[in-house]
């Protein structure tokens, strides 16, 4: 059991050979036999599943298969279908390239996370055919692709009954290897490249107490800067494509009185765009000069 609430399912190979992400990286959350459970764990052996759910009954996560709905149609992507994105077996799998498991979802789910991507029908994701791929890439903004940040993390939110209020629960898997999430109705695949089936089930039962917990799990942002807090410009190409323009801009946001903290020159400053470089166009003791001048 988790010192937060909730509970942690580890599923990995006897071996112990396929990767896991260390403690170095992120360090695992303490655990401690709490005085009441806030979530219980069923399983069957033979073949394996399980199930988490409230100690009222209510049903979380459930990778049994008989209740698992199938679907032969494919998931559409602008007009087309997806390959391999039908959803008619669901077997746990876990080899040493690829792992699956799926579990039931209320038909009407509200789900909200999984990965950083700009859902074409709003915050709440769509889980009548979806695809959320873990793999972080530099795409700009496009409609139900995955962009910058992998999170493998969903926050579901389920209506209350008789009047109760709403329940929230949260689930993370800890794994960094590629993978795909799909929604369908009444279901939520996991397909991934490898590693291991590292789960941490967090209860809630509320948006911001189950955000609260996760946090806890996967550690802290560090405490920000007071100028990082201030009013920022970024620009890619265009008026920063040089040092002298981008100090024009400078000087003329103080000219009309406007509130600037920090100026970020994005790709322009390097040379052919790599890390830790400084171009021509931007000669590098000078970009120390200006750094402390904004500052």
């Amino acid at each position: 059991m988790l010192t937060i609430p909730g509970l942690h399912v580890h599923i990995r190979d006897a071996a112990n050979k396929q990767y896991q992400i260390t403690e170095e990286q992120l360090p695992r959350p303490g655990c401690e036999k709490p005085e009441k459970r806030d979530l219980e764990f069923h399983f069957q052996k033979d073949p394996f599943a399980f199930r988490i759910t409230r100690p009222t009954g209510e049903v979380l996560f459930d990778t049994m298969a008989s209740n698992i709905p199938k679907h032969s149609d494919m998931i559409k992507k602008d007009g087309k279908p997806v390959p391999r994105s039908d959803s008619q077996h669901h077997p746990l799998v876990f080899s040493d390239q690829y792992l699956q498991i799926a579990s039931v979802l209320p038909e009407d789910a509200n789900i909200y996370g999984l990965g950083e991507t700009i859902d074409s029908k709003g915050l709440r994701r769509n889980n009548e055919g979806s695809i959320s791929t873990m793999w972080s890439r530099d795409a700009g903004t496009p409609a139900d692709e995955n962009i910058y940040g992998t999170h493998p993390f969903y926050l579901e939110t389920r209506p209350g009954k008789s009047g109760e209020a709403s329940k929230s629960h949260g689930v993370f898997l800890r794994n960094s290897h590629g993978m795909d999430i799909l929604l369908r109705k009444g279901l939520i695949e996991y397909r991934a490249l490898g590693g291991t089936l590292d789960f941490y089930f967090i209860s809630g039962p509320s948006p911001k107490a189950v955000v609260q917990q996760f946090s806890e799990v996967i550690g802290k942002p560090a405490q920000m800067p007071f100028w990082a807090f201030g009013f920022h410009m970024c620009r890619w190409e265009g008026s920063f494509s040089t040092l002298e323009s981008l100090k024009k801009v400078v000087d003329r946001m103080r000219k009309e009185d406007l509130p600037l903290e920090t100026v970020w020159s994005d790709l322009d400053y390097m040379h052919k765009k790599r890390n830790f470089t400084a171009g021509e166009n931007y000669p590098y003791v000078t970009i120390r000069i200006v750094c402390q001048c904004a500052l």
